[in-house]
């Protein structure tokens, strides 16, 4: 039941970016609108959002039927307890944001519980059940359909902490990792900085690792958290100059937050004048 089109890969194969937006208050409006406006994608925040698995499988539905495609940033798994992952597979999902990735044996661990093992991923260890929604409840023939899914699953890793970025070098180097976000907001309250993404210390840690991503064929996912459409362009050409090809725009919360506030301003002013 995923897409018949992957709109991700179509995008960057056609030289374009691919753009979508975070999806944090759990409203099925909000992806039935990022489909109708054209937007490649829909991150489904089973992290932050204020929902669990059974309302995640609703918000992939909506985004199906809107032809949007829906990844979801699962909530924090360690090593041991990522049998979870295959759950959000079965369900529909098309990629997978997992965050708190602390390092290489971790990212590998994430790998092989989005696999089935198959040929091409012989330590593959995502459970194998034939009749999901991802299979449409039926009965596909096994070997196919595994090395579709396998092709198809987006694995995206989320890089929060120095221990993190220290051992970047060997996360890049694990195979079926498709892209990576760093999560510069939590990066820098684990320094000790506070929030404080341009913090010297911060930026340091961050220094040549979009380059490092980049030449191993790796996609960097750029978050354009801005306040205003002016400031996420700006922000949109700054990451763009340095590699990325995947860009989030705020959360729902955020733009709804924004328009709010600035509409009530405006009105607010009118009313001054008067």
């Amino acid at each position: 039941m995923r897409h018949k089109t992957h709109q991700i890969r179509a995008r960057l194969d056609k030289g374009e970016d691919a753009v979508g937006i975070w999806v944090q208050t759990g409203g099925a409006a909000v992806v039935e609108i990022a489909g109708a406006v054209g937007l490649d994608f829909v991150l489904i925040d089973g992290e932050h959002g204020p929902f669990g698995f059974d309302h995640v499988v609703s918000l992939i539905r909506a985004a199906q039927a809107a032809g949007v495609m829906p990844v979801v940033r699962v909530p924090v798994t360690g090593p041991g307890g990522l049998s979870e992952l295959g759950r959000y597979l079965d369900a529909g999902a098309t990629g997978l944001l997992v965050p708190q990735v602390g390092s290489a044996s971790h990212a590998s661990a994430i790998v092989a519980a989005t696999k089935y093992r198959t040929g091409a991923f012989p330590d593959g260890a995502r459970g194998a059940c034939p009749i999901t929604r991802a299979t449409a409840y039926s009965s596909p023939d096994w070997a196919s359909y595994a090395d579709r899914s396998n092709d198809g699953i987006l694995v995206w890793l989320l890089l929060e902490s120095p221990e993190a970025m220290d051992d970047l070098p060997a996360i890049v180097e694990v195979p079926g990792v498709d892209g990576i976000m760093f999560g510069t907001h939590d990066l820098s309250v684990a320094m000790g900085c506070n929030g404080d993404r341009t913090h010297p210390d911060v930026l340091a840690k961050l220094d040549g690792a979009v380059e490092r991503v980049r030449r191993k064929g790796i996609e960097v996912i750029g978050s354009l958290d801005d306040a205003s459409p002016a400031a996420a362009v700006a922000h949109h050409a700054r990451l763009a100059a340095d590699g990325s090809r995947i860009f989030l725009t705020a959360s729902d919360g955020r733009v709804l937050f924004n328009s709010f506030h600035n509409l009530h301003e405006a009105l607010r002013q009118v009313a001054r004048m008067r």
